[in-house]
Order: C-alpha cells, then structure tokens, then sequence
C-alpha cells in the first residue's frame, strides 16, 4: 500500500514484522507496485493515486525500463491493467 493511512505494510517495518512471523519463508515475497511507489508522492503524504500504463507522469519509456531491466530477471512480476 502506498501508505494511506489505515493499512498495513504501507512501511518496511511492517513488511519485516509480518514476513519475521512467517517459518517458511521462501515463499513469501513482496510486491514493489511502482504505480503506488511513484503516486504516493512526497514521503508521508497518504496518498493513492493511480494512471494507465504510459499516461500520467512515469510515462512508457521509464515503463519499459523498468520491464527490461536485466537485475529483474527471475524474479515473478504482476502486471497490473485495466479491466476494458
């Protein structure tokens, strides 16, 4: 969550306390959503604010490189789209 405020894992502290609980951890992981990480916008500001893929200010270069970057291989990756 990008920390709005009422939810949890919003910080890293959460994140660790959570997955500390958990005995097999090899199947845990966590999901860095850059859309929320991006939008958030200036640390501690609560907000949750959402745009197409290749819209709004991150645009589909800085997508694509993020996609392409050569250190994400191998690890799972959700794509998140609109529904239309």
């Amino acid at each position: 969550m990008s920390g709005q405020g009422s939810t949890v894992g919003g910080k890293f502290s959460e994140l660790k306390s959570i997955i500390d609980k958990v005995r097999d951890q090899r199947r845990v992981g966590v999901c860095l959503d850059t859309c929320h990480a991006f939008a958030a916008g200036k640390l501690g500001c609560n907000l949750d604010r959402h745009e197409d893929i290749g819209k709004g200010n991150i645009g589909i270069s800085a997508f694509r490189d993020i996609v392409n970057e050569p250190r994400l291989d191998n690890i799972p990756l959700i794509l998140e789209t609109p529904g239309r």
